[in-house]
């Protein structure tokens, strides 16, 4: 383990522990609720990526420490080894080639016979918001997830109710929504329950990597990675 961050686990954090716990709530819960209550995945966007996943937590550190450096710390933005680099970008290769290379066994009859564009034009995604929607989720959506929930939220659990508690709790609140999510876009329970499953392995692995390195840089490689995976599936079926 990372000597770095076995210092930084046994270090008390400052500030009350709902706060953390009420963001691990809130976050997931506002996909579903702007979903519901405007159909429009980019004002979802909005409220999870921009507001709980990057204002929120630069808020709450910016007005604990007022420095950069030590919001820095709170979001685990300090650069990992040369390994954790490699563990990082090796992991988000091999799930981006376990995803492509399942669809491919499977073939295009897993997803059901309606198109998957099909199924986000309530969301308000059609075919012209496809390359958007592919770099969006590529570029902004990975790094965005991976600073509240793996720097963030794993920095503020894990302090508080060490690793070992921390790293399931903060992986199953992470994948809560993508089950409302994978629900309205896959026609198979028993499909929703897989993919939610690997989403959920996906966060565990994820947070390994951060504890490991003491940096959220490994993760959000990974995460890229397992991103590039199912988005190329998505363009391949559009």
């Amino acid at each position: 383990m990372d000597a770095r961050l076995g210092s930084e686990l046994e270090r008390p954090t400052e500030g009350p522990s709902s706060v953390p716990a009420l963001l691990a709530v809130l976050a997931p819960l506002s996909v579903v609720v702007a979903l519901e209550t405007t159909g429009n995945v980019l004002v979802a966007f909005a409220a999870y990526h921009l507001a709980f996943c990057l204002i929120v937590p630069l808020t709450v550190l910016g007005f604990r420490h007022r420095a950069w450096a030590p919001v820095a710390e709170g979001l685990a933005l300090q650069a990992p080894s040369r390994e954790g680099w490699l563990a990082g970008a090796a992991l988000g290769v091999g799930t981006a080639g376990a995803i492509l290379g399942g669809f491919a066994l499977a073939g295009d009859g897993l997803l059901g016979p309606v198109p998957v564009i099909e199924r986000l034009i309530p969301w308000g995604i059609g075919p012209d918001l496809e390359v958007p929607l592919f770099v969006y989720m590529l570029v902004f959506n990975s790094g965005a997830e991976e600073l509240f929930w793996r720097g963030y939220l794993h920095t503020e659990a894990a302090a508080r109710l060490g690793s070992i508690v921390a790293i399931p709790l903060v992986a199953v609140a992470f994948a809560s929504y993508h089950v409302y999510t994978l629900a309205a876009l896959l026609p198979d329970p028993g499909l929703v329950a897989f993919a939610a499953a690997g989403i959920l392995a996906g966060a565990l692995l994820w947070a390994g990597l951060r504890q490991r390195y003491g940096s959220v840089w490994p993760a959000v490689l990974a995460h890229v990675g397992a991103t590039a995976g199912y988005m190329t599936v998505f363009a391949w079926l559009v």
